[in-house]
């Protein structure tokens, strides 16, 4: 197994090109190891040529069981060839990416397996994972005579059920990994369905929702992004990240509706942003304070914008309105 030693010492110095070349090599000496198929994969995500390394994955999770405990695979006559679909920087310093796994020296699965029916979801397709588009064009492979093309022949991959388990593990962090890729390339719409791909398979996993969140949250649906930081929050009620984008959110939805003259739903809006936040900001109080002046209720505008200048002696435009409301209230 030197060819897989080598490729694991590559992924561990980021050099994740080489190592899909040794573990390729690898795999044409022993075409029927479901392990280095994985291994292989995981050198993919992180080099972010998603598609094939989802093809290494679902090839590993499409099984049935035998008698023995293990799963033959019938891996058929195709080829398959590493996309070109990298990027300068690669994805690697992105926050909330899940990288968990193979290169903290043991991939275990982590959650459950139960199917989720929130908003978005969709069903995987037969291969696995959904056609793909990257700024409007087809994801081809590309046929190769280098290193980085890899060649599936016509034989059984031996699989035992806690290399099914962690290949599917690796499959969703993969669909999460694309979704974030997608969606930093302002490609929210085609994101969303990987991240419902990789809840729909670890619906315990809050990580998934809050990126799914930030997705729907960029296509403006607000009710569809709360929904799913309520569904992250409930997962991991001690991290304070959603905690803060929920208020963020929440805080925007206040705003869009008073836009919209919807002063109602604006000041609901802005009592849970300042329900849900630790040390609520002075700029929420003055938001929620002119939500009440355009109904009126002139007293509660005054108590907001008075809390606005506790939390920020200097916030003028709170000074300003108080001042105005000074005769009324």
């Amino acid at each position: 197994m030197a060819l897989r030693h080598e490729g694991i010492k590559c992924i561990f110095n980021s050099r994740f090109d080489q190592a899909i070349g040794f573990f390729s090599r690898a795999i044409q000496c022993n075409p029927s190891a479901a392990r280095l198929r994985i291994d292989r994969g995981v050198a993919l995500r992180k080099s972010s040529q998603f598609v094939a390394a989802l093809d290494d994955f679902t090839a590993v999770t499409s099984t049935q069981e035998n008698k023995e405990g293990f799963v033959d695979i019938d891996a058929g006559d195709t080829e398959k060839t590493v996309i070109n679909s990298k990027i300068e920087n690669g994805i690697e310093d992105r926050p909330r990416s899940v990288l968990t796994g193979w290169d903290e020296a043991a991939i275990g699965p982590q959650g459950e397996h139960d199917q989720n029916k929130s908003d978005g979801s969709v069903k995987s397709s037969s291969t696995g994972h959904l056609p793909l588009s990257f700024s409007g064009h087809k994801l081809h492979r590309k046929a190769s005579t280098t290193t980085d093309a890899i060649i599936i022949h016509e034989m059984k991959i031996r699989a035992s059920p806690q290399e099914v388990q962690e290949a599917a593990y690796q499959r969703d962090l993969t669909y999460n990994d694309f979704g974030l890729f997608l969606l930093r390339h302002g490609q929210a719409a085609e994101a969303l369905p990987y991240f419902s791909l990789a809840i729909q398979f670890q619906p315990s996993n809050s990580t998934f929702f809050l990126n799914r969140s930030d997705c729907k949250r960029e296509l403006l649906d607000f009710d569809g992004a709360l929904k799913d930081l309520r569904c992250a929050h409930s997962l991991s009620p001690a991290t304070n990240i959603f905690q803060s984008a929920m208020f963020s959110l929440l805080n925007e939805m206040g705003l869009k509706a008073a836009s919209e003259g919807r002063w109602v739903d604006s000041v609901s809006h802005f009592d849970e942003a300042i329900s849900c936040a630790h040390s609520p900001t002075a700029a929420i109080f003055f938001n929620r304070g002119n939500a009440h002046l355009n109904l009126f209720d002139h007293r509660k505008a005054a108590k907001d914008f008075s809390t606005c200048l506790d939390i920020c002696p200097d916030f003028s435009a709170a000074s300003a309105q108080l001042s105005q409301l000074g005769h009324i209230v």
